[in-house]
């Protein structure tokens, strides 16, 4: 395979410029007076609705990102901690009964879903229906059945906010204050606030999930590797960090030019699509020595997997709390194997990649941890 530079262009697509180094991907990402991250800029392009507060620029992303970063603030997190714990160790276990099996149904999507009810105060009810609806078998939906899930998505939330107005008084949750301090104080609409909740609810869920499936695909193909995690579990976030940097569950981001550009040594004119290759980035030999090999004792933190800059993904820290969870859960339980073929699909909506089938088995009866 021919090595590329830092800034390739391709023909692909009508036409983009590739950024495939470190350093030039942070250039691109922090700096959005120049690259805009309007929905123009999606790749492959398409009709889908913009994203709160991904597809905004300034003035605002700014209010968006504000009411979105709310529901991550470190002492929600922190009060959430233990549910988060519960919730994660209930998922593994529950899997762990049934002797194992497919990863991604049986668990990947189960995590980031139930979740909520503890982090934003979204109702187990309503969770229940986002996971029948959010992640249908693949090739199974035609563009019209998506449109309709997707409309289905917004009644639930719709009907959860009302819920919530419905109550005799606030219960002091990310929804309450949502409304209260963003939707009742006119710096909102209704309508708005639905797109945030499903912002968090729904649009970052698939990150989340491919992190967990691929967690535990690092794991199970590696029986040395799920040993040495075995043998101190304290090295967990470690293990996220370097997870997220080899094998980066967001692999593009897409801008445009709002002006000529000149990065990695190349000139951009204005009004050009730049695709941000996350996953090249984050293996740079440049950035990281033998960059293509999983060492969690390297220091991984600047990695790009959640991306840089004003857009840097809000919700890295609920993901990081439910992935060390996770691998700290596996290890009360006995070692885990592959069993049979691990299927990767393509790269879904030009962004997101990690196994789509992959079955496990457990080796031997649970023995508690005293």
């Amino acid at each position: 395979m021919r090595a590329l530079g830092a800034v390739t262009h391709s023909s692909h697509y009508d036409g983009f410029w590739l950024v495939t180094s470190h350093d030039a991907a942070r250039q691109v990402l922090r700096d959005h007076d120049a690259f805009s991250s309007t929905p123009s800029h999606r790749l492959p392009q398409g009709n889908a609705p913009s994203v709160i507060p991904i597809d905004f620029d300034q003035p605002e992303h700014t209010a968006y990102r504000d009411a979105v970063v709310e529901a991550m603030r470190p002492h929600r997190l922190r009060a959430a901690g233990p549910f988060i714990v519960e919730t994660v160790s209930a998922a593994v276990d529950a899997f762990y009964r049934r002797g194992g099996g497919e990863v991604r149904r049986g668990l990947s999507i189960q995590i980031p879903f139930r979740v909520l009810t503890g982090v934003l105060g979204i109702s187990r009810e309503t969770v229940e229906a986002l996971l029948a609806l959010s992640d249908p078998p693949a090739g199974s939906q035609t563009d019209g059945q998506h449109h309709s899930a997707d409309q289905r998505i917004r009644a639930l939330l719709d009907a959860e906010i009302a819920a919530h107005r419905s109550r005799p008084a606030p219960a002091g949750d990310y929804v309450d204050w949502l409304l209260t301090e963003r939707v009742d104080a006119g710096l909102l609409t209704e309508a708005e606030a639905v797109d945030i909740l499903l912002t968090l609810a729904v649009a970052g869920f698939r990150t989340t999930m491919n992190s967990i499936s691929t967690l535990v695909y690092l794991l199970a193909s590696d029986q040395r590797l799920q040993e040495r995690l075995r043998a101190d579990p304290s090295q967990s976030a470690y293990f996220v960090e370097e997870m997220l940097r080899l094998r980066s569950p967001a692999q593009n981001i897409a801008r445009r030019t709002r002006c000529p550009v000149h990065i990695g040594g190349v000139e951009i004119p204005a009004d050009e699509r730049v695709v941000v290759s996350v996953a090249a980035a984050n293996r740079d030999p440049a950035e990281y020595a033998a960059g293509t090999e999983f060492d969690p004792s390297r220091p991984a933190r600047g990695h790009l997997a959640f991306g840089w800059g004003i857009h840097q993904c809000a919700g890295a820290p609920l993901a990081r709390a439910e992935l060390k969870a996770l691998l700290e859960s596996l290890c009360s339980y006995p070692p885990f194997r592959l069993e049979g073929d691990v299927e990767f699909g393509h790269i879904k909506e030009g962004i997101h990649f990690g196994p789509s089938s992959m079955h496990v088995r457990f080796a031997a009866e649970r023995v508690d941890k005293l």
